[in-house]
């Protein structure tokens, strides 16, 4: 594990892959709901064409592209723009995640993708609310709820994270029409 740019002796392998992630699949417009420490952004920003923040926290320190001092759900009331790469990480409470999750899933583009941060936390303490809290949950809700796409969740630091997408979203099915 390498340290963070800027941040010597920090560790933050999730904003690495999702960095990773992003350049790999050509994102464009990339969203994140609940922006931390900004790390995950900066990381991202050389990427992407356009980056869109929201968070309840003024942290104009961190701030990378346009940001959003609301709430997501007063976000999405007036932001209904398609985007590439949607990274869930704002409120840790299952019901607001899920809130969160729904409002995304109708902005995504087609090949597009949902990231959730703390779906798989690997010990009972980081259950607390100041950290997963119950945002676990959400793996098995989408896949009860949402047929048509697909889970899967990497065990990255302490806290994981789930990536979704819908299943019919397969490069080959472009050729194959």
């Amino acid at each position: 594990m390498e340290d963070v740019v800027g941040y010597p002796g920090f560790k933050h392998n999730h904003s690495h892959f999702i960095a990773e992630l992003v350049k790999q699949i050509n994102c464009k417009t990339y969203l994140e709901l609940g922006i931390y420490d900004g790390i995950t952004l900066s990381l991202v920003q050389p990427h992407v064409e356009r980056i869109i923040s929201v968070d309840i926290k003024d942290v104009r320190r961190y701030r990378v592209g346009e940001f959003h001092l609301e709430t997501t759900d007063s976000f999405f009331k007036h932001f209904n723009e398609k985007v590439d790469v949607v990274f869930i990480d704002a409120d840790h409470n299952f019901e607001s995640v899920k809130k969160d999750f729904k409002n995304s899933i109708k902005l995504l583009n087609e090949f597009g993708m949902i990231i959730l941060h703390d779906t798989d936390p690997m010990e009972k303490m980081y259950l607390d609310p100041g950290y997963c809290g119950d945002s676990y949950k959400m793996d098995d809700w989408i896949r009860e709820n949402y047929l048509d796409l697909d889970v899967m969740t990497l065990p990255l630091t302490q806290a994981g994270l789930s990536i979704v997408k819908r299943k019919s979203d397969k490069r080959i099915n472009k050729f194959l029409k």
